[in-house]
């Protein structure tokens, strides 16, 4: 099989199946450095998960393109979602600043 064949296998294969990564951890919006740690997470899910499929290639540049592909796919829908969820908050009024409880 070839690398390209094997390429929209995996494809298949990651788009049913149920695991694939996915940041399940808060996020402040307002924080663009935690945002920032949140992408550089998404990047490390995604290496770790596609490394499993690494064996399966001739050629490692193929691999590194598949790694690529979906480090970009899954940084693009947090950003999607983080955008969302940032406007729903300003247009609600949400101050999602962290604020000093005061003792009573």
């Amino acid at each position: 099989m070839s690398d390209v064949e094997t390429l929209f296998q995996i494809n298949a294969e990651i788009r049913d199946d149920p695991n694939r990564p996915s940041l399940t951890r808060e996020v402040n919006v307002n924080d663009v450095v935690d945002v920032e740690i949140a992408l550089y997470e998404a990047d490390d899910l995604v290496d770790r998960y596609t490394e499993k499929y690494r064996s399966r290639f001739i050629d490692p540049e193929m691999f590194e393109t598949l790694k690529s592909v979906y480090r970009v796919k899954f940084r693009r829908s947090i950003k999607e979602f983080l955008y969302l969820a940032k406007d729903f908050m300003d247009n609600a009024g949400v101050d999602n600043e962290d604020e000093e409880e005061s003792p009573e």
